[in-house]
């Protein structure tokens, strides 16, 4: 009888009566260093461009075999380091086997690596990552929480590399505070952090051209996807771009240093509006008389600087009326400060105070 060798890691297995003589190179060679390799060893793929597809096969009665730049290798070690630089996915195939692999894809080119047997879908697992992936019975599956990290080393003054398109964030580590994301004009950027489902994006899209300038756009995905990660205030704690007016409802807290509101200047006679699209800090020099009308929505609120309002006359919308003596319009003079309020359908109005 000859040696036989074992069906996963291709151990040998003498037999009664064989290797006389010989059996300190068969243990030391097809043995210890098989198991040494398959225990703590590495298998370097390192090829060039064009390395796109490696097989590693089970080496059975000859020396482990390292890829490095080739097409095969021995299947038998325990980690598969991806550290070449190809041009499209890289797709590994081992033997459909009960095995364990540590996949370390750290390719140049931020390219994709597949672990594959011979039946299954495989593994892909993304640049920049570590996984730990296994054999269960039919196929190839990631059994370990994966890790990322950057997709490009920031070096500009505001955090990211303003030529970088693609940040990837590990999503159990924050961004680190202070970072800004900025992209030139018809360039787009992309937060991506990894979900249960896959890859989830938030992408700053290039700025819209009735806008001009260079501060990418915020598009968040549809409201029925969720996204993991980190985008708040006080992981970003400066936030260079502009948020949708479309629509959409906040839920949750949100803390601002401080926030400007929109300063306008009324006409000065006929009828106008308060409208908090025109803006929520208005000023009005009466040289006539005035009629104001009602625009807000229940929940806004106004201020009024109304100057020459005990020289004109001034014509309110129906208000409630909120000062000392109930509700009564106040008696107005030289230059007075008002809020508007709405609450339902009903405007409150109260007179604040008087400069002169």
């Amino acid at each position: 009888m000859t040696t036989a060798y074992t069906s996963l890691l291709g151990l040998a297995l003498p037999v009664d009566g064989e290797l006389t003589g010989t059996w300190g190179q068969v243990v030391n060679n097809y043995i210890t260093t098989y198991l040494d390799g398959a225990v703590a060893g590495t298998q370097i793929i390192s090829g060039s461009g064009s390395q796109t597809a490696v097989t590693l096969s089970k080496t059975t009665g000859t020396a482990l075999i390292q890829v490095g730049s080739g097409t095969t290798g021995s299947s038998q070690y325990q980690v598969i380091k991806c550290s070449g630089a190809p041009t499209s996915l890289l797709t590994v195939t081992v033997p459909s086997a009960e095995k364990t692999y540590l996949v370390i894809n750290a390719t140049s080119t931020s390219q994709s690596v597949k672990i594959v047997g011979a039946s299954g879908t495989g593994v892909t697992i993304a640049s920049g990552k570590t996984s730990i992936v296994a054999w269960n019975g039919s196929d190839f599956v990631e059994i370990s929480p994966s890790t990322a990290t950057t997709a490009t080393t920031a070096t500009a003054a505001n955090g990211i590399n303003s030529a970088t398109t693609t940040v990837v964030l590990n999503s159990a580590t924050a961004p680190t505070t202070g970072q800004v994301l900025t992209a030139t004009s018809g360039t787009a950027a992309t937060w991506q952090t990894p979900s249960a489902s896959g890859v989830t994006s938030v992408t700053a899209t290039s700025p819209v051209a009735s806008t001009g300038g260079t501060t990418p756009v915020i598009s968040m995905p549809a409201a029925s996807t969720s996204v993991s990660g980190y985008l708040t205030n006080t992981d970003w704690n400066t936030f260079n771009g502009k948020l949708s007016t479309s629509g959409g409802t906040m839920t949750g807290n949100l803390t601002l240093d401080a926030y400007t509101e929109k300063v306008a200047t009324l006409a000065t006679s006929g009828t106008i509006a308060l409208n908090p699209s025109t803006g929520t800090t208005l000023s009005c020099a009466a040289a006539g008389t005035v009629t104001f009308t009602d625009s807000l929505s229940s929940g806004q609120s106004i201020s009024l600087l109304l100057t020459n309002g005990s020289t004109y006359t001034i014509n309110w919308p129906t208000t409630t009326w909120v000062t000392a003596a109930g509700n009564t319009a106040p008696t107005l003079s030289a230059s007075n400060t008002l809020v508007f309020w709405k609450i339902s359908s009903t405007l409150y109005g109260a007179l604040v105070g008087k400069s002169a």
